[in-house]
């Protein structure tokens, strides 16, 4: 009874349209749509939208459909592939232009996450993947604080600092552009937090003369993350640092400045633990320590740094014998020790047998005893001066508020005056 139906043409017609069904219900479970949706009244007939997942967005909705208590298969779709930041980095090797655009798309989002897989490929890629890896890492840099000291800036720093070669090359050309951009925020980042940067007549050692500079002093708000910004100022190698502000946590920014840097500290205290931060820096150009007063052992310490030419130290105590051990052990470097008294004259004929006034800093002990440019000392106190340097060694024997008598020539003219001593400022 049951083959002859089997037989039947009814029977096939039947089987066919069975078979085309459950052809259409599959190739419809594979869009999102409920497969009983056509059949069951009851069950909305419009597609649920898939997230990353596979799920379905709809919150409210579950594994079963409550009405009809029917499965929504979604269980049984694929579930997408999510990509890892190794795995993009990789496709920046890739032969298909779009998908190297969209693993840069990727990459660059990932921010500071992705920096480590961008190093991995670095180390393997070729040279159109090199330059994609350092233009995304110069990205990524745009928008990390300048304390940072590790990720895209660092990366980029260590492949400069490599060697030779083309990534040496391309990172070099990179940094370059970027330190530009950074120097103007830079500059505008510390004239907010009351830093100076600028060219002012700087005076180190017995010479003045204009020079760009970053001053920290009393106008300076305090906050130290903001001298972070120090590092990236381009061409300004003289650095003062006066009063509080001389301090472990100041030095500590001041010492990142990738150039050669002359530092000068006025009128403060001068810790162990600052002295411990300039340790750290493998050159100093030269120090200059005004009024800032310093034991035997601090005195010491100085001959532990990294001095390539100068230390001047003025109105700091240091006894002779000090001063000398200090020599001994800064070879190649000039070290003077005054005792702190400024007259305020600039002279530039130092090879003549005359000392003829160039400038005279206004304000100072010269400029209110009279003296003027183009006179020329001819003696202080009991000591002939024929020498701009005689008269330093002699100024150099006194401290601020003594008073000394001065001979100066005006043209023919004979002149005697006296000038009260007073310290350096800044300038």
């Amino acid at each position: 009874m049951i083959r002859p139906l089997l037989k039947s043409p009814r029977f096939a017609s039947i089987a066919s349209s069975r078979l085309l069904w459950l052809g259409v219900f599959s190739a419809i479970s594979t869009i999102g749509v409920h497969p009983l949706a056509a059949q069951d009244k009851s069950v909305p007939q419009t597609a649920t939208p898939l997230n990353a997942s596979g799920q379905g967005s709809d919150s409210k909705a579950t594994s079963k459909d409550v009405s009809s208590g029917q499965n929504d298969y979604s269980d049984l779709l694929p579930k997408p592939r999510q990509r890892s930041l190794d795995d993009w980095a990789r496709q920046l090797n890739s032969d298909r232009f779009r998908t190297r655009q969209v693993a840069k798309e990727h990459l660059i989002q990932g921010g500071p996450e992705s920096v480590a897989a961008l190093k991995k490929v670095l180390a393997e890629g070729d040279l159109e993947s090199t330059e994609a890896v350092i233009a995304i890492l110069a990205l990524i840099a745009e928008d990390e604080p300048p304390w940072q000291n590790q990720g895209a800036i660092a990366t980029l720093e260590s492949i400069a600092d490599a060697g030779f070669g083309t990534k040496t090359t391309i990172a070099k050309s990179v940094l370059r552009s970027f330190t530009e951009s950074r120097d103007r925020q830079a500059r505008e980042a510390l004239a907010h937090a009351g830093v100076f940067v600028g060219s002012e007549t700087v005076a180190l050692g017995s010479r003045s003369r204009p020079q760009n500079v970053v001053r920290i002093d009393e106008s300076w708000n305090g906050t130290v993350q903001q001298l972070a910004w120090i590092r990236w100022l381009q061409e300004t190698p003289f650095v003062i640092i006066k009063g509080k502000a001389i301090k472990p946590e100041v030095l500590e920014e001041v010492i990142r400045i990738p150039e050669d840097i002359t530092l000068i500290l006025v009128e403060g205290t001068l810790s162990d633990e600052s002295l411990a931060v300039l340790a750290k820096r493998d050159r100093i150009e030269a120090i200059e320590v005004r009024y800032v007063r310093l034991n035997e052992t601090q005195l010491d310490q100085f001959g532990e740094l990294q001095i390539r030419q100068a230390l001047h130290l003025m109105g700091t105590g240091a006894k002779t014998a000090q001063v000398e051990k200090l020599r001994s052990e800064l070879p190649g470097v000039a070290v003077t020790a005054r005792s702190g008294g400024f007259l305020g004259v600039i002279c530039r004929s130092l090879e003549e047998d005359f000392c003829e006034v160039n400038e005279v800093i206004r304000g100072s002990g010269a400029d209110q005893a009279g003296i003027l440019a183009g006179d020329i000392v001819t003696q202080i106190d009991d000591t002939k001066i024929t020498r701009f340097d005689d008269l330093q060694r002699q100024i150099n024997t006194h401290v601020p508020g003594d008073k000394i008598k001065i001979q100066i020539r005006r043209h023919r003219e004979l002149i005697t005056t006296t000038a009260v001593l007073k310290k350096l400022e800044s300038q």
